[in-house]
């Protein structure tokens, strides 16, 4: 689904992040950032929707992570506690350099617009 390396450009292991998250030796959810579907967006009404308000970002707790799917399962703290399994670029930890995640964004959509280019040629 999104074509990253996020192995290569992650400064942090999926593993080094959970254990950022244990404390006294117990393990706590880790708080962060998550671009998630608009819980206000149902099949009924989606259309009725500017595409840049169908996602947004939203306060979640990362809870765990799936190493053969490579996806964190996170929770949101919006009050709906709706749960997501998400790849590591629609997550900020709140602990990650914003610099360092911004740059992961920028070259997710390079590679894509790259993408694209050889799939229209």
């Amino acid at each position: 689904m999104w074509p990253l390396k996020e192995e290569g450009e992650c400064i942090r292991s999926p593993e080094n992040w959970i254990e950022h998250g244990i404390i006294d030796g117990i393990r706590h959810p880790l708080p962060a950032t998550a671009f998630i579907p608009n819980s206000e967006v149902n099949e009924e009404n989606r259309s009725s929707f500017d595409l840049d308000r169908l996602f947004h970002w939203v306060h979640v707790a990362a809870l765990d992570y799936q190493p053969k799917e490579k996806l964190w399962k996170v929770m949101t703290l919006d009050g709906l506690k709706r749960t997501f399994f998400l790849p590591k670029l629609l997550l900020m930890m709140k602990a990650e350099d914003p610099v360092n995640f911004a740059n992961r964004i920028i070259s997710a959509i390079a590679l894509r617009k790259k993408c694209e280019e050889v799939i229209r040629h």
